[in-house]
């Protein structure tokens, strides 16, 4: 016959300290199985708060430069028109600035939030200067993400999306799928100054 239960434990010194053994096994599984989780969640939520913090003091200085860089460039001949579809702006420097408080713009309208947003080197192509904005992006859900890069695309200007990397994050409970952190880079073209030399013509 099997032993009786009660009977084949361990009492005394040993049934104590296999007690708490077992008590901090089941200690640890609640650990893993609910708080670990709330608290991995919990620290993403102040990291992306974080994140964002310094974006908006980044877009607001940078909002703050606007009317220097418009009154730098007031004196300078403006360009043709290279047609629709052109990013505006008398400069480079202004035309990037416009360009980055339209794509959060776009964030926001599709749910999203700006983590992060860097101005790439313009580049001379073709008579036009391509300006880029290098952006990180966190999406609560993958319709979200769709929506935002939809609007990039048909945003007029007309804009580029280049070098899309996304990082799932958990997806547990959700209906919608994982949260997303998308980084990409978005482009747009205005029409190039010419240079100073072709400004002041021969001499």
């Amino acid at each position: 016959m099997a032993p009786d239960l009660a009977t084949a434990l361990p009492v005394g010194r040993k049934g104590r300290l296999l007690a708490l053994a077992l008590g901090c096994l089941a200690l640890a599984l609640i650990w893993l199985a609910l708080v670990a989780p709330l608290v991995d969640v919990y620290a993403a939520r102040a990291q992306r708060l974080a994140e964002q913090q310094v974006l908006a003091d980044h877009m607001a200085a940078l909002a703050a430069t606007l009317p220097e860089l418009q009154r730098q460039s007031a004196g300078t001949p403006q360009p043709a028109q290279g047609g629709a579809g052109l990013l505006e702006g008398a400069s480079d420097a202004v035309a990037g600035a416009a360009l980055q408080g339209r794509l959060q713009e776009m964030v926001n309208a599709a749910g999203a939030s700006l983590t992060s947003a860097e101005m790439l080197p313009p580049r001379q192509m073709a008579g036009l200067s391509r300006i880029g904005v290098r952006a990180s992006v966190y999406a609560p859900d993958w319709p979200k993400l769709v929506a935002l890069l939809g609007a990039i695309r048909e945003a007029d200007p007309h804009l580029l999306i280049d070098d899309l990397t996304l990082h799932a994050m958990n997806a547990r409970g959700r209906d919608t799928g994982p949260a997303l952190d998308a980084t990409f880079s978005v482009f747009g073209f205005r029409s190039a100054a010419p240079d100073a030399g072709t400004r002041a013509g021969p001499r």
